[in-house]
């Protein structure tokens, strides 16, 4: 099927647009969390450091910033939080210069083995900026539209939430105005796997992580894009 010259000029002004948007994006945290049933007595900074994952200086800063109760564990160093609860381990950055790291680590605490190990979640946070002066206005004029089903949103004021069932797993988007500026929309995509989706991979999660790291975050940042240009379009 041929495409009108003018649909198609449209589209590529589209992806132009969203190209800038992206470039114009603060990214502020990523993070990978795993459920299942886990021991947070068990993730105390110096079993990290004796799983090669954190150095002398790093053990030193995270065990100034820890918490600690019956069921949860928490400390953090750099731009790095771990947390532990009986039902979720999970590890974010402030920094997506630190990815890389997320996974080392995280791909050397399922190397331990012996883990329960029931879902898969990747979450992506970013502060798009907009062509709105007051974003908060702009998405009471937008979700006033309800342009969005009942089996996909969940709609409050100046705030959205959608999910939806995507190639690479379940996706979760919220949507509300960003603290940073009054310009700005606070936009959290989470891709979550099954454990039956992930299958005979589960084996080797580590790699698997691993391997789909690149691909959930290329999601995230199409879905932004399209984000961007819904908001524009308030």
């Amino acid at each position: 099927m041929e495409v009108p010259f003018t649909e198609l000029k449209s589209f590529k002004q589209d992806v132009i647009k969203m190209d800038a948007t992206l470039a114009e994006t603060e990214m502020t945290n990523t993070s990978i969390v795993l459920a299942g049933a886990f021991t947070p007595a068990l993730h105390h900074p110096q079993w990290y450091q004796s799983l090669g994952v954190l150095s002398g200086a790093e053990l030193e800063e995270a065990l100034s910033q820890i918490a600690l109760s019956p069921f949860s564990t928490t400390f953090s160093w750099g731009t790095f939080t771990i947390s532990c609860t009986p039902q979720q381990w999970a590890i974010i950055t402030s920094s997506p210069d630190e990815n890389e790291r997320v996974i080392q680590i995280t791909k050397r605490f399922l190397e331990t083995g012996a883990l329960s190990i029931l879902a898969v979640g990747y979450n992506y946070i970013s502060h798009v900026k907009t062509g709105k002066e007051n974003i908060l206005s702009a998405m009471d004029a937008g979700l006033a539209l309800n342009r969005f089903g009942p089996d996909d949103a969940s709609l409050q004021r100046c705030s959205l939430t959608l999910g939806r069932k995507s190639g690479i797993g379940f996706m979760t988007i919220k949507l509300e105005p960003s603290v940073t500026a009054s310009s700005r929309i606070f936009v959290s995509v989470n891709i979550e796997l099954k454990k039956e989706e992930i299958g005979a991979r589960v084996a080797d999660l580590g790699l698997f992580v691993e391997e789909q790291f690149a691909t959930f975050e290329a999601a995230a940042r199409r879905e932004i894009g399209k984000i961007a240009l819904l908001v524009e379009g308030w």
